[in-house]
């Protein structure tokens, strides 16, 4: 998927006078949504990962002497 979208990305590149400003903007919407989406999945894994870690690391116990 990712090859298709860059070849289209450069064929459109290396004919500028056939892209329309629809076009561009269409573009760089849709390349908006895939970074964002991008970070979003990267922000979950981040946090799962952080959750993992407390989850395996040993448990500390406090005693306190009364």
């Amino acid at each position: 998927m990712n090859e298709i979208r860059t070849a289209t990305l450069n064929s459109l590149m290396s004919k500028p006078e056939l892209i329309s400003f629809e076009v561009v903007k269409e573009v760089d919407e849709l390349l908006k949504k895939e970074l964002l989406e991008k970070k979003r999945k990267h922000n979950h894994w981040l946090a799962m990962s952080k959750i993992r870690k407390n989850l395996e690391s040993p448990i500390q116990v406090q005693i306190y002497k009364l």
